[in-house]
């Protein structure tokens, strides 16, 4: 029988221009690079074209696309012509409808172009709303309101004392104001872009200045506050990276638990840990009590995952973020499209590490060469770290 021979399918990763521009000039010195060169070199061991391209270099009368790929063999970065790729793996933060980025998205939708994830972000005004209608996970999701009053705002305060608000677009927590209600007339804020900020409002009044300044005219939502776990004032939460695998598998490429900065709001800029060592050597959790919480995050996260996938269609790859209660129970925070997987870097090793750009260039051949691509036809589900 005559063996079936597969053509390398084209995947183009779009990017900021300006990384382009430094790639060309062999600058290596951007925060981003080590992940770009990893995928790379993951798209060799799979015999697959991948080439980095940003919004300006792509032709669309002749399907073409001006792209930078690595080259192993002089382990340079080379500049070509391509024609259109085959696989979207969008890893550009941009959302602004007029940009050259959104056009890509619309001219390779209508090309009908696949995708790594449905979606390149998400609403949260919209994915809350949703989630808490699904029955499978509304248990997970914390009370939330879009597009707050300010009397919403004071009326939130009165019954639950401490409240966030988040940008309902933003990314790395860089939208995220925590609210306390000290008394009636006193309202402590904290807030993390550059740096952390804190200060007391004392008044209401006072407290909408500072969130007017803060927000401007970008809307948010209000949600009630997780009691999450602490050490040392620090407050916990979790991102667990999963991926789909070259067969479609859903797996968890690694968790990490991140201890933030005394009163931040965030965990962002944090120390990372495995999931096990937090819990075993931060937290000193006896076995059963760790093995109980990974069983009921793995269904935790399973769960989510088809959630989300129910509602915008298949994703190749979500960074979910979590939070643990006291009492153990999870809390969803928010899922993330377009994950840095700068925890994972940080707790695990390079082997694991690797994993994480290993799968979306074996997911992308997948998608290709399947008919039926749907969360349906991909219900396979494992834990990664046991099957090293």
């Amino acid at each position: 029988m005559r063996a079936i021979t597969f053509e390398p399918i084209r995947i183009g990763v779009l990017i900021r221009h300006q990384r382009i521009k430094m790639l060309k000039k062999q600058q290596f010195d951007f925060r981003s690079y080590k992940r770009m060169e990893l995928l790379a070199r993951a798209s060799v061991t799979q015999h697959a074209t991948l080439y980095f391209f940003s919004g300006r270099s792509v032709n669309y009368k002749s399907k073409t696309v001006k792209g930078i790929y690595y080259d192993v063999e002089s382990n340079e970065w080379k500049m070509k012509t391509f024609p259109f790729p085959d696989v979207l793996y969008d890893r550009l933060a941009s959302r602004d409808k007029r940009s050259y980025s959104q056009k890509v998205r619309s001219v390779f939708n209508t090309h009908k172009i696949k995708k790594i994830n449905s979606r390149s972000f998400f609403d949260k005004s919209e994915i809350y709303g949703k989630l808490q209608e699904n029955e499978q996970v509304s248990m997970y999701i914390p009370e939330t309101k879009s597009s707050p009053t300010n009397d919403d705002l004071q009326e939130w305060l009165k019954m639950y004392n401490t409240v966030y608000l988040k940008g309902i677009r933003s990314g790395r927590g860089r939208s995220v104001m925590r609210i306390e209600k000290i008394d009636d007339q006193k309202y402590r804020y904290s807030s993390f872009r550059d740096e952390l900020e804190e200060g007391t409002a004392i008044s209401f009044g006072e407290l909408e200045v500072v969130i007017h300044r803060f927000y401007q005219d970008r809307p948010y939502i209000i949600q009630r506050a997780i009691n999450l776990l602490e050490v040392d004032q620090r407050k916990i939460d979790f991102r667990a990276e999963l991926q789909r695998d070259g067969n479609g598998k859903l797996t968890i490429v690694g968790i990490t638990g991140r201890v933030g900065q005394v009163h931040s709001p965030i965990t962002t800029h944090a120390s990372a840990y495995k999931l096990e060592d937090l819990f075993a050597d931060v937290l000193h959790y006896d076995i059963e009590r760790i093995e109980v919480l990974k069983e009921n995050i793995d269904k935790f996260l399973y769960n989510m995952y088809v959630a989300i996938e129910d509602l915008y269609g298949p994703f190749g790859e979500i960074g979910i973020d979590f939070g643990i209660d006291p009492d153990d129970n999870l809390w969803f925070i928010e899922p993330n499209a377009k994950s840095a997987k700068v925890s994972l870097l940080s707790a695990y090793d390079e082997q694991q590490y690797y994993k994480a750009f290993l799968h979306p260039v074996a997911y992308a051949k997948h998608i290709v060469r399947t008919p039926v691509h749907s969360p349906v036809a991909m219900n396979g589900w494992i834990r990664l770290s046991e099957y090293n």
